[in-house]
């Protein structure tokens, strides 16, 4: 009688955990996971899953009566009845429990999705931004740059004759009008 009441309790204890997590999943809020940690759900946004959740609490409602059905009964004939009907349906609950998983792996690849997007965006942008401050550079100071060592290589060449006239940031005039009156 007492390994039977263990098995009672056990048995009670693990249908109360699996309402317990069914509600918070569908609803949302706190609960303990497996190793101790406080694991804090939100409702979910998506259909699929919500209504995969409710096809879930359906067939657990059933089962779980089935259960509550058999800890009731004092019938040894009608015990082994119910046990094949608990058996029978634990197939089905297992497979609405394994299409809520597939949902919640749905929703989580939707989300990497768009993560995945946001990340290229941002990676495009940074590119364009990259081109765009090189380019940038390279026409208001490296092309100047190069035009005026183009011109003090001629100077020290002896070419003389040739005015240098450089565009770009106010040093880089400064510094060609410098070699122009050197020049």
């Amino acid at each position: 009688h007492e390994r039977v009441d263990w098995y009672v309790n056990t048995l009670n204890g693990t249908l109360a955990t699996f309402e317990e997590t069914l509600s918070v999943m569908q609803e949302g809020g706190q609960i303990i996971d497996y190793t101790g940690d406080k694991l804090n759900l939100s409702r979910p946004a998506s259909q699929d899953l919500s209504m995969d959740l409710g096809d879930l609490r359906n067939e657990w409602r059933g089962y779980q009566r089935k259960i509550e059905d058999l800890l009731s009964s004092t019938d040894a004939s009608q015990n082994d009845a119910i046990a094949h009907a608990v058996e029978e349906q634990s197939s089905s609950i297992i497979e609405k429990a394994d299409q809520v998983v597939r949902s919640y792996e749905n929703v989580t690849q939707r989300k990497l999705s768009r993560l995945r997007a946001y990340q290229l965006s941002f990676l495009c942008a940074g590119l364009i931004v990259l081109g765009v401050g090189w380019w940038i550079t390279r026409k208001s100071v490296v092309s100047p740059l190069g035009q005026l060592a183009e011109a003090a290589r001629g100077i020290g060449e002896g070419r003389l004759e040739t005015s240098i006239r450089v565009s770009g940031p106010d040093e880089v005039k400064t510094l060609g009008q410098t070699l122009d009156q050197m020049r």
